[in-house]
């Protein structure tokens, strides 16, 4: 019998190219040890938005998810998918001030909404 409650992004699996994508991205990005898990995880999260958009490729949270463990950095699919769907919405006021996110990128995700 068919599970009707699946949903794909309980399973995702990301391409060995949004894997690469991920790491190249966090490595270019400032996340910082001692910062709070959700921080680093926004932070990523901007950085990504600043370098494919928001189009994301389809496995982005499973390979972020991976990326921030392998620095030390606790996240969960959900976690990340929380914070994501605040940028898109007027949430994304929020983000503007914290360390590490450019408020430029605030200020274009603001405006998209306007």
């Amino acid at each position: 019998m068919k599970n009707t409650n699946y949903s794909p992004i309980d399973d995702e699996r990301p391409l060995p190219e949004t894997r690469e994508t991920v790491r190249r991205v966090a490595a270019a990005c400032r996340l910082d040890p001692r910062a709070t898990p959700r921080s680093n995880q926004a932070r990523l999260l901007f950085a990504l938005y600043d370098r494919i958009g928001l189009d994301l490729p389809y496995g982005w949270r499973e390979a972020c998810v991976g990326v921030l463990a392998e620095r030390g950095i606790p996240a969960t699919t959900l976690s990340l998918d929380l914070l994501f769907s605040a940028m898109l919405t007027e949430e994304v006021v929020e983000f503007d001030g914290w360390p590490g996110i450019d408020r430029r990128l605030v200020n274009a995700l603001r405006a998209r909404l306007r």
